[in-house]
């Protein structure tokens, strides 16, 4: 029996046929309302924040840019084909993920529904200024990783900055070691190397407490750990018709000044013994830190820098080897990092000549030499 006989024999009146096409076409017209599940363990969440404007440019940059990442391929190019506009307005793309509900509308690309990633990432780092705001860092990053948006270099630096200047590094920290979630690499130079001035700092502003410079060693410790692991390994680097490995920095001096400054501040003999020797592997008697540095890397950046920030970051580290020479007890170890140590000081001082007493640098200066020169005037 064909099927319009047996439609017809079930109802002479065409009642059943005509039933059955309109099931058939809404269940046609209502495919994007059905709502399906994707297997998925966690999706980008954010908690609350300290302000409402913070709060409002997360929530953009989860549904504009982190959830629609979350569909299907051949749904997500829906949702921004102008042919699908005027259905999604009625009939949303519905889907279930992680127990939660989500109603995605058409997104205009060239109509400015889509806010630069860029641009948006950079107002609401500014907007984080509590630990609660920080709280939201490591789940920002995983959802513009879930969503393919890498950070640039630049972007790095600047997170890094924001983020250590708030005094939140420890949330970046978190970030790096979650790498294969966030993207966040230790890769450059600029971000390695203000993570682990902060580091130092940290301990210099707690006065040295036992507590914060153990904690601070740690960190730093934990820093040159990453680095040498291969989830952050620096990308490889063009020279001339060849691509070659970036520089491994925690093999260069003044990555492996920062541990040694902690540990000597510690009297820790063992650990700063070790850092010692493993700093005149890489630091040549006959060239400055600087210079040492920049030929073990692709870039010549910190040359570029302002007087203050190249202050900042030598003075905790001319405190360090200075710490040092006290500490290491061989005889011949001790006086190559006395020379190294004299001659550090005088760039530290040459700079210090050429800042302000309101910039930063120099203030780093203030906070890492007087202490210890009272301490020295009141053991002598």
């Amino acid at each position: 029996m064909s099927r319009r006989t047996f439609l017809a024999a079930a109802t002479p009146n065409g009642a059943l046929e005509s039933f059955t096409r309109r099931i058939a076409a809404t269940a046609q017209f209502r495919t994007f309302a059905t709502t399906s599940r994707r297997d998925v363990k966690h999706i980008t969440k954010f908690t609350p924040t300290s302000s409402p404007e913070l709060d409002q440019l997360l929530e953009t940059m989860r549904q504009k840019i982190i959830l629609p990442s979350f569909l299907p391929a051949e749904q997500r190019s829906k949702l921004y084909n102008p042919k699908w506009e005027q259905r999604l307005r009625s009939d949303p793309i519905t889907i279930e993920i992680d127990g939660e509900i989500l109603k995605f509308y058409h997104q205009d690309l060239l109509g400015g529904d889509i806010p630069e990633t860029r641009r948006l990432l950079k107002d609401i780092i500014l907007k984080f200024r509590t630990a609660e705001d920080f709280a939201n860092l490591q789940p920002l990053l995983e959802g513009l990783h879930q969503a393919g948006r890498k950070l640039k270099p630049r972007q790095q630096s600047q997170l890094a900055r924001i983020v250590c200047e708030r005094g939140q590094y420890q949330a970046l920290l978190e970030c790096a070691r979650a790498v294969k979630r966030t993207g966040f690499k230790l890769e450059t130079h600029e971000v390695v190397l203000k993570l682990l001035t902060t580091i130092q700092m940290k301990a210099v502003h707690a006065g040295w407490s036992p507590a914060a410079t153990k904690q601070a060693l740690r960190h730093a410790e934990m820093v040159l750990e990453m680095l040498e692991s291969e989830d952050h390994a620096p990308r490889k680097r063009q020279v001339g018709t060849e691509w070659v490995p970036g520089t491994r920095l925690q093999t260069t001096p003044m990555m492996i000044l920062a541990p040694l400054h902690l540990a000597a501040a510690l009297g820790d003999v063992e650990k700063t013994t070790k850092y010692a020797r493993d700093l005149l592997h890489v630091w040549p008697a006959d060239k400055k830190l600087i210079t040492a540095q920049l030929d073990m890397l692709a870039d010549k950046e910190f040359h570029d820098v302002s007087p203050s920030h190249q202050l900042f970051v030598l003075a905790p580290l001319a405190s360090g080897l200075e710490r040092a020479v006290g500490v290491v007890e061989d005889a011949g170890l001790r006086e190559q990092l006395q020379a190294r140590a004299r001659n550090l000081r005088e760039d530290v001082e040459e700079r210090k000549s050429r800042c302000k007493e309101t910039h930063l640098g120099y203030e780093a200066y203030k906070s890492v030499f007087e202490p210890a020169a009272r301490e020295q005037s009141a053991q002598a």
